[in-house]
């Protein structure tokens, strides 16, 4: 994978490492920096795709995370984090992060 992919799936997981230590918040495409680069081209070539085989994040534990803050919590709109003590949007928040982390492997293949 390019060093541009790299470097944007870094910046995703700083996102998501902020996310979960409660200093960060997810706007969507956004604030998602493989979003800026893949979401207009339907994300062909984002590593999240070719893991899932899915665009738009289906699949993964971003996807999760949403049904997660429509359902529960009610939030039907951006920016949305960590609701108070709430410990499943702070696992659901964890999963992600681990996800995205798990994608390393595969951008430098």
């Amino acid at each position: 994978m390019d060093k541009i992919t790299s470097k944007a799936l870094e910046n995703s997981i700083r996102k998501w490492s902020r996310i979960v230590n409660g200093t960060g918040f997810d706007n969507g495409i956004v604030n998602c920096s493989l979003c800026k680069i893949y979401h207009g081209i339907d994300c062909r070539g984002c590593p999240v795709m070719k893991k899932t085989k899915k665009s738009g994040c289906v699949k993964t534990p971003y996807d999760t995370w949403i049904n997660h803050q429509e359902n529960y919590h009610r939030h039907f709109f951006f920016p949305v984090e960590i609701h108070g003590e709430c410990r499943t949007c702070k696992s659901l928040a964890k999963r992600e992060l681990e996800f995205l982390k798990s994608l390393r492997k595969e951008v430098k293949e």
